[in-house]
Formats: structure tokens, C-alpha cells, sequence
């Protein structure tokens, strides 16, 4: 991962868990305001060349060392492990978390892109606030 898409993910409130879970080298810890992480053994070098021959074999170049797995009801504890030893169950749950961090980063980008195109049509350029443009905007069209 780009350490431009750490920093939006970071910037955006995703988890510690997310971002190490997507490739930051930092690993998720318990300063995660919501949740708490609890680390997986390391691998072995025997799993990590089966993990790389899967990644070859099924084109699944992004698949990740490791996965975070929400637990409890709340979600307030995290397990992270590493993918080859992770079970269906464990990808499914941590597969929905993703897809709900996934969700809100859609939604934000969406909600950027709509203020964004409100800005240039009520003509704002460049260096110009966006969301005082837009105000203006909408105090004149009333």
C-alpha cells in the first residue's frame, strides 16, 4: 500500500487494524480508540511461500499477510492473524468489516465529490473554498 493511502485511511478515522490489515507496517495496538488488538504468532517461512504461491496461482496479488478479525458483539476486541491460518469464519468477519470501512470511504469520497461539483458550479476555482462557495451559492439562489 502507498503511504499516500495509509495517510487518507489515517486521515479518514479507518482503524490501526485496517491500515496494518492493508499494508502499513505498523501493526494494530491497543491505542485503537474503539477497539483492542490482540496479535497473532508470527508465520513461518513454509506459510508465507504457500501464502505467495495462492497469491500467484489465483491472481490475488493484494491479498494481505495478515487479517483483522472485529470480535464480540461490539467489536471491541480485534484479533489479528495471519491469513494462512485464518478460517472461513475468521475471513468472512473480517471480510464484512472491510466491506463496511469500504462503505463509509465511498460514502465520504461521494459526499467530497458532490461539495466539489456544487463549488465549480456555483464558480469556484482553484485555491477558492469549496464550502463557501457553495454557501454563497445557495444564499443567492434563494
Amino acid at each position: 500500500m502507498t503511504t499516500f493511502r495509509r495517510y487518507l485511511l489515517a486521515t479518514l478515522g479507518f482503524s490501526p487494524a485496517l491500515i496494518a490489515m492493508t499494508g502499513s507496517a505498523a501493526p494494530p495496538t491497543a491505542a485503537t480508540p474503539t477497539a483492542t488488538a490482540v496479535s497473532a504468532a508470527p508465520a513461518t517461512s513454509q506459510s508465507k511461500s504457500t501464502l505467495d504461491a495462492v497469491r500467484k496461482k489465483y491472481w490475488l496479488d493484494d491479498l494481505p499477510e495478515k487479517i483483522a478479525i472485529p470480535t464480540g458483539a461490539d467489536g471491541s476486541l480485534v484479533v489479528t492473524k495471519h491469513l494462512i491460518d485464518a478460517s472461513v469464519d475468521d475471513i468472512a468477519f473480517a471480510t464484512a468489516a472491510l466491506q463496511n470501512e469500504a462503505f463509509a470511504i465511498s460514502r465520504i469520497a461521494s459526499d467530497l465529490k458532490r461539495i466539489h461539483d456544487l463549488a465549480r458550479q456555483a464558480g469556484a476555482v482553484g485555491t477558492a473554498n469549496a464550502v463557501t462557495a457553495v454557501i454563497k451559492a445557495d444564499g443567492r439562489a434563494q
